[in-house]
């Protein structure tokens, strides 16, 4: 006898052959449905992830010009002052 085989070529026996290729194979196309919604969502989860990091290494960026900017300002005066001291009165 002559066993059937299931999509993948996997050998199947048993009391009804016929039925438990259908169940075999619909398992695995739903296990395989299930890894690549798996594999998707992932993706999208970590798609979505590093656009949350690339936009709070934006902002770090951004505050950190900021940062150095308003420092700038602030030591100016003092610059201008020393300056001043150190030049002759014209």
């Amino acid at each position: 006898m002559t066993w059937p085989r299931s999509e993948n070529g996997q050998r199947v026996e048993g009391r009804f052959p016929i039925l438990q290729v259908k169940v075999y194979d619909a398992e695995s196309k739903q296990s395989e449905t299930i890894d690549a919604m798996t594999r998707d969502n992932f993706a999208e989860a970590l798609a979505v992830q590093q656009a949350k990091i690339a936009d709070a290494e934006a902002k770090i960026s951004a505050e950190r010009v900021t940062i150095e900017r308003y420092a700038a300002a602030d030591k100016l005066p003092r610059n201008v002052d020393e300056i001043e001291k150190a030049l002759p009165n014209y």
